[in-house]
């Protein structure tokens, strides 16, 4: 469902801390459908480069749906969807 990075894309990285894993729990992050960004928050590691999240947005659409999944539905994905990741210093 999720479009996957090329083998030589990293993930773009935003906030304030530094950083010991690629995404850790609590992070937000954005997957790709097609041009449609699904943004990805509450972020979770279910396993080896797998993780979960709450949907938050979708851009540049702004819908409550996108081809069947919805504002607040939680989701799976791996690694390879990951193309930015957003993570703030916490106390």
């Amino acid at each position: 469902m999720f479009e996957k990075r090329g083998e030589n894309v990293g993930i773009f990285k935003v906030g304030n801390a530094p950083r010991s894993t690629e995404i850790e729990d609590g992070d937000t992050v954005t997957l790709l459908i097609g041009a449609e960004s699904v943004h990805v928050g509450e972020v979770t590691t279910t396993g080896k480069g797998t993780y979960s999240g709450n949907i938050h947005g979708f851009s540049p659409s702004h819908a409550v749906e996108f081809q069947g999944l919805k504002l607040g539905q939680r989701v799976d994905f791996s690694i390879e969807n990951v193309f930015t990741c957003q993570h703030l210093s916490r106390p």
